[in-house]
């Protein structure tokens, strides 16, 4: 197995990642990724992209690292790029809280 990119590379949690590669088979009982050892709810896979969620129990604008994809069989495979959980999706503008 082979992660070759994801996207999107930051967000906070529930955010759908998408992750492209090879080797990643089409049996959800057969692969787990997780996040700074959080398990990720895998939303989709096809042999070359995986959907997962990012997990509760992360801590937003500090938890970051790399995800661990474990195929079986296939072996393990750690994304190219950190991903950074924040408290917001980058894109638009937060409204503040009152």
């Amino acid at each position: 197995a082979k992660v070759t990119k994801i996207s999107p590379k930051a967000g906070p949690i529930g955010t759908t990642v998408k992750r492209i590669g090879e080797g990643f088979g089409s049996d959800l009982q057969m692969i787990q990724v997780t996040l700074l050892g959080f398990y990720c709810p895998v939303v989709s896979l096809t042999p070359t992209e995986v959907q997962i969620q990012i997990p509760p129990g992360l801590i937003p604008d500090q938890s970051q690292g790399a995800f661990q994809l474990v195929v079986n069989p296939g072996g393990i495979a750690e994304s190219p790029v950190v991903f950074k959980v924040t408290s917001t999706h980058p894109k638009g503008k937060a409204k503040p809280q009152p």
